[in-house]
């Protein structure tokens, strides 16, 4: 069966909407927009699942965790339910284990970790009123992966080990045509040719005839960020499980889309 094709179906400026909006105005740009991407994966989480607590932990490789506390909020909490929950949040994070359950008090709690290169995302949903069902946990398991790979590769920044792309755009009254080269340092240079009427699309579509990927092409979104663009490239797998490429690029979009294309095809 079909993994739930969820976990991205709002679009890039649905999911990080402009540095200004974002509800703390004394973080940094950075900050900022770290949040909102964190926020966005959460009421996704809860466009899907009923749940009574929520929560995500960020977890750099060399640096301490961030917790981000949904719910319940910390004007419901005691100052003992607060420390307990922390104590379970902070056992998960340093148990090493992908994926595991707790309880707290009368709520049962799963939490999933997705690893990153340089950090590990935990989401932690729970209900009061018993687990969840199968299907809705393959659409959280995907929602969670998706959003914490995108919170992971934000928190690496630009990578620089993958393929340089190099790209030629055709326009016509019809459409755009982008012929892609990649700089992998083979002979001959793996290059191909997509057509699209969207000129994203064609960039995404041509990568990944380049690189010969099998996997299948669902969106790409671009939002401007404070005189940088971050855009979003979403693919996904034959279980139709995503596969998205984040970027924050002071690049053309046609460069930057382009490198969110092999982000998704080659991790990172």
């Amino acid at each position: 069966m079909n993994a739930p094709r969820s976990g991205l179906g709002r679009g890039l400026a649905a999911l990080i909407p402009t540095a200004e909006s974002a509800e703390h105005a004394d973080l940094s740009a950075g900050d900022q927009l770290f949040y909102n991407l964190v926020q966005g994966g959460l009421d996704q989480i809860d466009t899907h699942t009923k749940c009574d607590l929520l929560a995500y932990v960020h977890q750099p490789h060399n640096d301490e965790p961030s917790l981000f506390l949904r719910r319940p909020g910390l004007d419901v909490l005691t100052a003992v339910r607060a420390y307990r929950l922390f104590n379970h949040f902070d056992r998960a994070v340093r148990s090493g284990a992908n994926e595991g359950t707790f309880t707290f008090d009368d709520t049962v709690v799963i939490f999933l970790r997705t690893l990153g290169a340089h950090s590990d995302g935990f989401h932690f949903i729970g209900r009061t009123d018993g687990v969840i069902e199968p299907r809705a946990l393959g659409v959280v398991r995907a929602t969670t992966h998706s959003f914490a790979t995108i919170c992971n590769q934000f928190v690496s920044g630009a990578p620089d080990d993958l393929p340089v792309p190099h790209i030629v755009v055709e326009l016509d009254g019809t459409g755009t045509s982008v012929a892609v080269t990649l700089d992998t340092g083979a002979t001959p240079s793996p290059s191909a040719r997509a057509s699209a009427n969207d000129a994203a699309e064609a960039v995404v579509r041509a990568v990944l005839a380049a690189t010969g990927s099998t996997l299948e092409f669902r969106e790409a979104r671009e939002t401007p960020i404070n005189g940088t663009r971050a855009v979003l490239v979403v693919l996904s797998d034959e279980r139709g499980v995503p596969r998205p490429g984040f970027v924050v690029s002071d690049d053309d979009l046609i460069q930057a889309t382009a490198t969110a294309a092999l982000r998704a095809i080659y991790g990172g």
